[in-house]
């Protein structure tokens, strides 16, 4: 959720400065000062966002309840079932959740999160330790959890697919 936030506000200052519109308007409106700026703020929101994935890669292994997966060796099985998989599989259930109104902007939004995952799956990947959890236990999918994310999205797309008048 956190870079999911961060992702938000520093993700939303890149992509948006590609199409001018959304938080490019905040940079924009603050300094008034032309285009130059506005690309200044997203490169430095951009190198942000890379700092912040890089430092996030030890958070990330201590989340984890599997010392199997966080060993070095099966590193990668870990970086692709807990980074690149969920990306992937959440930015399309979101794309198949919004298709036809989905905009290019948007899909840049998908794109930015990579900023943070990137850094975050290389810190990861050689990263040394290993012992960040007291005993080994078999890594689980949360059923429950699973089930009512995709109920929820569901009944998500049912209630706002004829749209929400205000």
């Amino acid at each position: 959720m956190a870079l999911h936030c961060c992702n938000l506000v520093l993700g939303a200052l890149v992509a948006d400065t590609f199409t001018e519109s959304w938080a490019w308007y905040i940079p924009s409106w603050l300094f008034m000062a032309g285009n130059g700026i506005n690309i200044a703020v997203a490169v430095v929101a951009g190198l942000l966002q890379l700092a912040v994935g890089y430092f996030a890669a030890v958070g990330f292994l201590q989340s984890h309840d599997s010392i199997t997966l966080m060993q070095y060796d099966n590193r990668p099985q870990l970086i692709r079932a807990g980074i690149v998989v969920p990306w992937l599989a959440g930015s399309l259930l979101v794309v198949a959740l919004k298709w036809p109104e989905l905009s290019r902007n948007e899909g840049l939004h998908f794109l930015t999160l990579g900023l943070l995952l990137l850094p975050m799956a290389l810190h990861s990947a050689n990263e040394p330790f290993e012992l960040t959890i007291p005993a080994s236990k078999r890594t689980q999918v949360a059923w429950g959890l699973l089930a009512l994310t995709l109920l929820a999205a569901g009944a998500w797309r049912l209630a706002l697919s004829p749209g929400v008048a205000f």
